[in-house]
């Protein structure tokens, strides 16, 4: 039986992913027959699965320069299809493949795959990555925004940092900048005098438990603004 790396469908036919470069479809079946091999995959302290010195892979195999690798990585992290973490200085970047669908279990995961040690089931995870940090300050930058008053710095030592990750800490601070920064308008100021930390709580658990569409930061005020 000759092997191949198998081409999704939905790679093809989701509006989402249409319009994403062959290439770029091409590495993400790669990557995802990585994890399928086993090739240079390794767990994470939480049970995660990762590959490491992906890009020295793809470009061995594809014949493709750096700096093509990293447009694709780009193209395939803005569509949510993969999650890039750096790790320290002198190590190459990990990558988590999402929307993986395993051998074994025969089963699609929308999210990060991760493996319980107990059960060997497959759950799935959903997180604020760093991309997700970058459009939110995007989304901010479009606007005439004053500068950062007191009210900012009020709100920040209300939130329970500690329950968060660091991408989610980067999020709720840009959220709370917008929202401060435009106490003015619309429901901005009764937002700013009921907002607690555990509003942001349920707005973030809510948020990751949705689907993902339009501006991740607009979602995210949103639906702070129904909580409060």
């Amino acid at each position: 039986m000759n092997e191949f790396y198998k081409l999704d469908k939905f790679l093809f036919e989701d509006d989402k992913y249409k319009n994403l470069k062959l290439n770029s479809k091409i590495v993400y079946c790669i990557l995802k027959d990585m994890l399928d091999e086993n090739i240079n995959v390794k767990t994470d302290i939480n049970g995660y699965r990762y590959i490491e010195d992906a890009r020295i892979y793809l470009m061995q195999k594809l014949n493709i320069t750096k700096n093509t690798i990293t447009s694709i990585y780009k193209e395939l992290i803005r569509v949510n299809l993969i999650e890039e973490k750096w790790i320290e200085v002198g190590k190459a970047n990990i990558v988590y493949i999402k929307n993986w669908e395993s051998k074994e279990q025969g089963k699609k995961h929308n999210i990060c795959e991760r493996e319980d040690k107990k059960s060997k089931n497959i759950i799935t995870v959903k997180e604020i990555s760093s991309l997700d940090v970058i459009f939110a300050n995007e989304f901010i930058n479009k606007f005439e925004l004053k500068k950062i008053d007191f009210e900012y710095k009020k709100i920040e030592k209300i939130i329970l940092w500690n329950q968060y990750t660091s991408n989610e800490k980067d999020f709720i601070r840009v959220a709370i900048k917008y929202i401060t920064r435009k106490k003015e308008r619309g429901n901005f100021d009764r937002i700013l005098k009921n907002i607690n930390n555990d509003i942001i709580q349920e707005a973030l658990l809510q948020l990751k438990q949705s689907e993902r569409k339009g501006n991740i930061m607009e979602n995210f005020i949103n639906i702070i603004d129904k909580i409060t």
